[in-house]
């Protein structure tokens, strides 16, 4: 929930020919300078506004904006291994599930991830031939922000 790169420059380099403003919950900030947008906590729900400011020869740019969402909370989802097939409580039709699979020393990923599809309570059925003896590991995605994955479940030897 940052942001790294305003116009090829990142972090680290000179924003300060750039401003911005961000807007949550219908509240705008005034323009703000960019070189405070390096350490920015973006979280939630936000839209930032960034343009080049305005100088004595330019109007300011046109503004480029960027959307923020809240991570989708993965860390309630379990895995229910009394039930046959075995069943992720807890998911949501925005989550997809990624198993991998082991054979002694060996693991692989057995298909990529994979749409939920919960019931009404919110469970999704895994394949009804895959045991729990198999699994290396289950992993659970928000399927509109990828980066925001967790370990459902993991074989320990």
């Amino acid at each position: 929930n940052i942001i790294e790169s305003i116009d090829g420059i990142d972090s680290t380099g000179d924003w300060k020919e750039y401003e911005y403003r961000i807007t949550e919950n219908n509240d705008t900030t005034p323009w703000l300078p960019g070189d405070l947008l390096a350490n920015q906590d973006l979280s939630g729900r936000k839209t930032v506004e960034i343009r080049r400011k305005a100088d004595k020869d330019n109007l300011p740019s046109q503004i480029g904006k960027i959307e923020f969402t809240p991570n989708l909370e993965l860390g309630h989802v379990r895995l229910s291994t009394h039930v046959s097939p075995l069943v992720l409580n807890g998911t949501t039709p925005q989550m997809k599930y990624r198993v991998w699979l082991r054979y002694e020393d060996n693991h692989w990923v057995y298909e990529d991830w994979t749409p939920c599809e919960p019931d009404i309570n919110g469970n999704t059925e895994l394949p009804k031939w895959l045991e729990l003896e198999s699994i290396y590991k289950i992993e659970i995605q928000d399927g509109l922000q990828p980066e925001n994955y967790r370990v459902v479940y993991q074989y320990e030897n």
